[in-house]
């Protein structure tokens, strides 16, 4: 019997160049107050709405389909930045995040019909509720903890920008050593 190929996936929203740039900014500034953080390579940032995780190549144009029908049932609509934060907190950060003001509410119904047929598939349910955010960087291993707390509660970060969203993407993620590959499978465009 063959075996069957798996691949590594998720669905996420796309950001724009000039948003990739003033995260790049962002992070330009906060590298020196939290010296823990291995930052995201800015053009690998993106909304992550689903992780699938290792996916059958052979159920992609299925999950591509059903992501199409999820988005046509919604209009574009714009979201901004702004903000910068840690999970679970700032006294414990594993990731350090960038946050949704404009559009939350309408990216949290997003992802909700996404994991709701998502479901309906055989994926199971995310076991925390859906909050909007960007990951921008990673804390494996606290070595300064005073210094990336204090970085984390005094960083003032308003507006980052905002776009207007458009479209679903279905992306395939390829674990590196200098950092994940990305590759769009496909696009799904709101209505």
């Amino acid at each position: 019997m063959k075996n069957k190929e798996n691949i590594r996936t998720f669905i996420a929203i796309e950001l724009t160049p000039e948003i990739h740039h003033k995260l790049q900014q962002l992070q330009d500034v906060q590298k020196s107050a939290m010296p823990d953080v291995r930052w995201t390579k800015p053009g690998n940032i993106h909304l992550t709405l689903k992780f699938l995780g290792d996916v059958e190549v052979s159920r992609i144009d299925k999950i591509s389909g059903i992501i199409k029908d999820v988005a046509g049932n919604f209009s574009p609509f714009e979201i901004s930045l702004a903000g910068i934060g840690a999970f679970p907190n700032s006294r414990k950060p594993n990731i350090v995040w960038v946050g949704v003001e404009k559009g939350a509410g309408q990216l949290v119904e997003l992802a909700k019909a996404i994991e709701d047929a998502m479901e309906k598939i055989g994926f199971p349910r995310e076991k925390r509720p859906f909050k909007p955010h960007l990951t921008v960087g990673r804390i494996r291993e606290l070595k300064h903890p005073e210094a990336t707390t204090k970085g984390l509660e005094q960083a003032s970060v308003g507006e980052l920008g905002s776009f207007t969203v458009q479209k679903v993407s279905l992306i395939k993620s390829q674990l590196d050593p200098k950092g994940s590959i990305y590759t769009m499978l496909s696009e799904a465009f709101l209505r």
